[in-house]
């Protein structure tokens, strides 16, 4: 297991262990700090535990750092258009699910041929 892998599953782990809080306190929460390594994996990782504590405005900006290493996994752009399209920013949403479409993400193609015929129905 490289250094990186191993990094983001303890990170991955650690969020995983973090304490549930009822609905209610959720615009209460507040995000685990970690001081991170900057390979893209765990940046992903931290961005989806940010996204979990409805902390999206830090999540997209972990995600924008990912992403400008030029790495374009499928799945980490389907977890950057879930964080867009938490924010209200269909048009970036829309972009990244058709990159991972480009590179044969199935989840990607799939979301895609359902939204045929329905412009904009995934995106709302």
């Amino acid at each position: 297991m490289t250094t990186q892998l191993r990094a983001s599953v303890a990170l991955s782990a650690t969020v995983l262990a973090l304490p549930a809080l009822p609905a209610s306190a959720a615009s209460h929460r507040q995000a685990p700090i970690v001081a991170l390594d900057q390979d893209v994996f765990t940046l992903d990782t931290y961005a989806r535990a940010l996204a979990s504590y409805v902390d999206y405005e830090h999540a997209e900006a972990q995600m924008q750092k990912a992403l400008a290493v030029g790495v374009k996994d499928p799945k980490l752009l389907l977890h950057a258009r879930a964080v867009e399209l938490h924010l209200g920013h269909n048009a970036k949403a829309e972009l990244y699910l058709k990159d991972a479409a480009s590179r044969h993400s199935r989840e990607a193609l799939r979301l895609l041929r359902d939204m045929q015929g329905k412009p904009g129905a995934e995106l709302e």
